[in-house]
């Protein structure tokens, strides 16, 4: 029989990233000041900024394989900065830490991340009204578009205190996004305007330095990756219920740090949000496939985890 249970990790985190920044008023809370600074803390930050997976620190007992063991998932979005305005669209540019723990038995992990990242959005988007009719421009001359492309790209530095080694990867991706329903990108909501979800495709190369039985080699994908959340369960003061769908297909391009010619993961959660501003959830997930953060070992998982987010 499986047993999980989750916990929260939150203070020293939240202690390192207050670093520099003015100090939180009680009367606002932990989430008020987080928000005013910038700050977001998500399970990876692998997309746009706008997606929205919780973190999650899950204890898992499993007594008819891999005994007991822990999965910690955890990142932190700074603030965005817009450093060169780039004709009508925008040019973003932010840092993001993150740390990826696992004590499962064969593939243990300990993974701490820096990376900086950019989306670029060449043009600027249409607004839409409740009932999907284009707004007109806010000024004479202004051009606007349905839908834009979304490039991302990032650099990261990640270090593996188990395998006591570090790898420097990175990324670009295309996508696209619009304020238009049923785009990309775009909000889904319902007739009286609360969320209901959204999505974004992608597709790009990414680079990994992946290190197994003391042996470190790059190797790069053509990636493409999906990203799908939506509310079932919602209202305009409160969300309830979460699913999020995520899956990815590496085609290997180059570099022999990888054995296969491709690999994929494939993520599925249920999330129950328990206060009325979307932050605690109790969360079912399953991942399965080859994980990039752990050498691209195979996983199968499956697991219920106290999950946050801010």
């Amino acid at each position: 029989m499986r047993r999980e249970v989750g916990a929260f990790l939150v203070a020293g985190l939240l202690l390192g990233a207050s670093a520099g920044a003015e100090p939180p008023e009680k009367r606002n809370g932990i989430a008020e000041w987080l928000k005013r600074n910038g700050i977001s803390i998500r399970k990876a930050i692998d997309g746009s900024r706008n997606e929205s997976r919780p973190a999650a620190v899950t204890w898992v007992d499993d007594s008819t394989k891999d005994g007991q063991f822990y999965l910690v998932d955890l990142a932190v979005k700074l603030r965005e900065r817009e450093l060169v305005k780039v004709g009508d669209g925008s040019f973003l540019l932010y840092p993001a830490v993150e740390w990826h723990k696992s004590t499962q038995s064969g593939r243990k992990a300990d993974q701490l991340s820096g990376s900086l990242r950019f989306e670029y959005r060449p043009f600027a988007l249409a607004g839409y009204s409740p009932e999907n009719q284009r707004l007109p421009p806010l000024f004479p001359g202004q051009v606007l578009r349905a839908v834009s492309p979304l490039i991302l790209g990032s650099i990261k530095y990640s270090e593996d205190l188990v395998r006591k080694d570090d790898e420097i990867g990175g990324s670009v991706f295309l996508s696209l996004t619009s304020n238009k329903r049923g785009f990309p990108g775009a909000a889904f909501r319902s007739a009286d305007g609360a969320f209901r979800g959204r999505y974004y495709p992608y597709v790009g190369l990414e680079r990994f330095e992946p290190a197994l039985d003391g042996t470190k080699a790059g190797v790069e994908f053509l990636t493409a990756r999906l990203y799908f959340e939506v509310y079932p369960v919602t209202s305009l003061t409160r969300q309830y219920m979460q699913v999020v769908f995520e899956y990815a297909y590496r085609d290997r391009i180059g570099g022999e740090g990888f054995s296969g010619k491709s690999a994929s993961e494939l993520s599925l959660s249920l999330n129950l949000y328990l206060d009325d501003h979307g932050h605690l959830a109790i969360g079912y997930e399953y991942v399965k496939g080859e994980d990039p953060r752990n050498a691209f070992l195979d996983r199968e998982i499956s697991s219920v985890a106290l999950k946050f987010r801010f």
